[in-house]
This record gives structure tokens, C-alpha cells and sequence, in this order.
């Protein structure tokens, strides 16, 4: 059996690499999968008859015993015989039969893998299935942590299965003492659940698109591609930023999203740079009030060239509006500084309606990004980023008015405050004193004036 099995891997190497090539998204703790030894439950989605095939070779040296329905038994021969070979294990869904949880168990403390699909059947559409309790108890009665995974099923030559790999879920952390086997079962199955839910939400926000395919984005002339070039490494070494991630999604979103609106507050002009390397390989465009730029050539040429956008501020701009609907449209990233002016005395003015209004326009998603201000050589900038703000059903349920985007406009100025609040849990003793520094300054300054 061991020499068949590793021949039936060796002969797949192959076409494995052309049709079960996935991309792997670490969402929380990064799992060397090559390299893990100990016992293991996995719990993914079902999608196809081919899931099964990627975990075997996400996991290509270690034995992935699955467990299957009994439907495949009934199929042919050949299949029984194969399916024993790859350590497969049998169970009868209406018998009411649990011996395949003793086998998983047994399996499980002789340091083994198991697989396990607690929908127990294929899903026909993109909702999840309802999980059964199989993946819990096998947990809960050998002690071994459950590994989630979310895919979206894109199985196939010349297609890469994407794959979103939680932490480790430990079974005593969602039970209680005291509770029957069953409410625990329960407990720890609707924590898997949430969590394979979680993912796929990611995996929707991560890689938003409505399907259509656009004309590529502005392409950055040689000047802009220059500039971005020298500064970005310059502002990663002079202000080494600090990025504080809302969720565990938020850093697949800012690698990955297509067509985004980024907000931010505004304490000095370093904040567009700064937004710009967050995004610099989504080569961002960035909004500008025209009087400001003009004041220097040099500046209005250089913003120019990195695909800046100006904003007539002395009444409505509608070829502004166009070009900014046109970043969006072709799945670009465009920041906005709602403020509209620059505020470092720590706190944060109400917003302009620029960003709720283009959200509606276009449905893109909005992404608030705090930065705390503190622009000092060699001394840390920190940012804190938030999770993307889907807007679209809003408006498809309660139109497009000025009470609407009046309200989203609010909704925007609240979670950017939030992400400040969050920040400012997690700021150091020092940026807090430089912090506290400038804005005392800048009150002084006013007072002066």
C-alpha cells in the first residue's frame, strides 16, 4: 500500500503542478505546512470532487487521511481500491453509524492528518453549507487543534485555487466544563463555521470585482515611475512606518483590492506620500486642491507625473469628478483627504462629501487610514488601517440622495475616529510624547496668530 500510494504521487507530480497549482493567503499565524509534524484536523469548504487532491499536495509529505461519504464506495472497484490506498475513511451519513470517528481519532494520536468536510456535500452555489458536528467531536475526544480553510474552487489546468489558511482552533477554547458533549460539539462547530464564513468574506472584499472586464489603468510615465521609485524606499528607511491592521484581512485587502477609495486624516503634506506607499503597487492617485499645488512649478509637475488629481475648490469640478470616476472604473486606488485641510492638533474635522459620493457613483469600497502625524527623521510613523467599507447595497436599498450620502459621510468621519481610538491603544510612550510636542506647538502657533 505505502509503495502504491507514493507511486500514485510520484506520477502526479506532473499534472498536479498544472491543475492543483493553488495560492495560499495565510489570513492569521503563518503555518509552514512542509515543515508541521504534529496531528492535525483540516476543515475546508467543499467545492468539488478536486479538493481533496489540493490538500494532498499543499500537504505532499504527509499522509492526508480524508473522510468520504458512502456513495463513493458504491461506485466501482477500482475507486474502493484507490481510495484505501490514500487512507481514506468511510462514513455512512444515514446509518447513524459513528465508528469513523474512533478511526479519526485513533488516526489523530499516532500523529496523522485528517480531512474533513462538515458540510458533507458539494456546495451548488457560493453560500456555505451548514456544517454537521463530525470535525468538533473527532476534536473535542483526541485533544488535536483544527486547521480552517477556506477555497474558492477554481480547480483546473492553467487555474490557481485560492486558499485562505486560518490559526489553529483548540478545541478547549471553545468548550466549557461541565457542558455536555454535545453543546460543546455545537459550540466548537459554530466557531469553525464563523470562521470559514470570515474568510470567504475576505476573499470577496480582497478580490472585489463585479465580473467586467475594463481597460487597464492610466499606465505612470517614466518621471512618475522614477519618483516613486527613489522616494518610496526613502520614506520606508527615513520614517520607517508602523501599519496596525484593523482585522486579519485588512493586509490581504491592501495587497490585493481592486478599485479603492482611501480616506485619511490630514496633518501634513508627508500624509500623501505615506498613503502612497501603503499602495504603491496599486499605483495610487491621489486628490489635490489645485491652489495649493500651483503655488510651487516644480511640486505641481512632480504630483502631476505620480498621477495626482486636481480639485478646483472654487466650485463644482466636473472634470475632476470625471477623472477621479475614471481611476475607479478602471479598478485604480484613489485617496482623498475628506478634511480638506491639515489638522495636527490631534483631532479630526467633519469630512466633505467627496468620498460618499464617489463610492455611490462607482461602487467602490472605502478604506479609512489613520496616521498619526508624527514626521521626525528616523522616528516612527504610524498607521493604522481599517477594514474596506462596502457601500453598495446601502445605496441600492436607500438610493441616492443627500440624506444618504449625508449619512454615509458620517458613518466614514466615525470610523476613522475609531481607528484613531484603536491606534491609540497600541501607541507607544514615545510617540505619544512626540505626539503630544507637535500639537502643543501647533496650539501655540494659533495662539501667535
Amino acid at each position: 500500500m505505502f509503495l502504491i500510494r507514493w507511486l500514485i504521487k510520484l506520477t502526479s507530480v506532473i499534472p498536479a503542478f498544472f491543475a492543483l497549482n493553488s495560492r495560499k493567503y495565510f489570513v492569521e499565524d503563518k503555518i509552514n505546512m512542509a515543515a508541521y509534524k504534529g496531528p492535525l484536523i483540516i476543515v475546508q469548504n467543499h467545492k468539488s470532487f478536486m479538493d481533496f487532491p489540493v490538500i494532498v499536495r499543499m500537504f505532499a509529505l504527509r499522509r492526508v487521511h480524508v473522510v468520504v461519504s458512502e456513495t463513493l464506495y458504491a461506485s466501482s472497484g477500482f475507486l474502493r481500491f484507490i481510495l484505501k490506498v490514500m487512507g481514506v475513511i468511510k462514513a455512512d451519513r444515514f446509518s447513524g453509524d459513528l465508528s469513523f470517528v474512533n478511526e479519526s481519532v485513533d488516526i489523530l494520536k499516532k500523529g496523522g492528518v485528517v480531512l474533513i468536510y462538515p458540510e458533507s456535500k458539494i456546495e451548488t452555489s457560493d453560500e456555505i453549507l451548514e456544517f454537521k458536528r463530525s470535525a468538533a467531536l473527532i476534536s473535542i475526544e483526541s485533544g488535536v487543534p483544527v486547521l480552517p480553510i477556506y477555497h474558492n474552487g477554481r480547480i483546473g489546468f492553467f487555474k490557481r485555487d485560492k486558499c485562505f489558511i486560518g490559526g489553529l482552533v483548540y478545541p478547549q477554547d471553545h468548550t466549557t466544563e461541565g457542558a455536555s458533549l454535545a453543546e460543546n460539539a455545537d459550540r466548537l462547530t459554530k466557531a469553525l463555521y464563523d470562521k470559514i464564513c470570515s474568510y470567504q468574506r475576505i476573499y470577496v472584499n480582497s478580490f472585489f470585482t463585479d465580473g467586467t472586464k475594463r481597460a487597464p489603468a492610466d499606465k505612470m510615465n517614466f518621471a512618475g515611475r522614477f519618483v516613486l521609485w527613489t522616494a518610496l524606499p526613502a520614506i520606508k528607511l527615513a520614517l520607517r512606518p508602523r501599519v496596525i491592521y484593523e482585522s486579519s484581512g485588512t493586509k490581504l485587502m491592501r495587497k490585493h483590492q481592486k478599485r479603492l477609495i482611501v480616506i485619511g486624516n490630514h496633518t501634513w503634506w508627508l500624509d500623501g506620500p505615506m498613503l502612497y506607499y501603503l499602495f504603491a503597487k496599486r499605483k495610487p492617485h491621489c486628490m489635490i486642491a489645485k491652489d495649493v499645488a500651483v503655488k510651487s512649478k516644480f511640486l505641481y509637475n512632480l504630483q502631476k507625473n505620480v498621477g495626482a488629481v486636481f480639485l478646483d475648490r472654487t466650485g463644482f469640478d466636473w472634470p475632476t469628478l470625471k477623472s477621479c470616476i475614471d481611476v475607479l472604473e478602471k479598478d485604480g486606488v484613489l485617496i482623498i483627504f475628506p478634511e480638506g485641510h491639515f489638522n495636527n492638533d490631534g483631532t479630526i474635522s467633519e469630512f466633505h462629501t467627496g468620498p460618499a459620493m464617489l463610492s455611490a457613483l462607482t461602487g467602490a469600497p472605502v478604506v479609512p487610514v489613520y496616521i498619526n502625524g508624527i514626521y521626525r527623521l528616523f522616528k516612527r510613523v504610524g498607521l493604522c488601517m481599517g477594514d474596506a467599507v462596502f457601500l453598495k447595497d446601502y445605496y441600492a436599498k436607500n438610493g441616492i440622495n443627500p440624506d444618504t450620502v449625508a449619512e454615509v459621510t458620517r458613518l466614514l468621519y466615525e470610523r476613522l475616529v475609531n481607528l484613531k481610538e484603536l491606534f491609540d491603544l497600541q501607541e507607544t510612550d514615545a510617540d505619544r510624547r512626540a505626539r503630544q510636542e507637535i500639537e502643543k506647538n501647533h496650539i501655540e502657533k494659533l495662539k501667535e496668530t
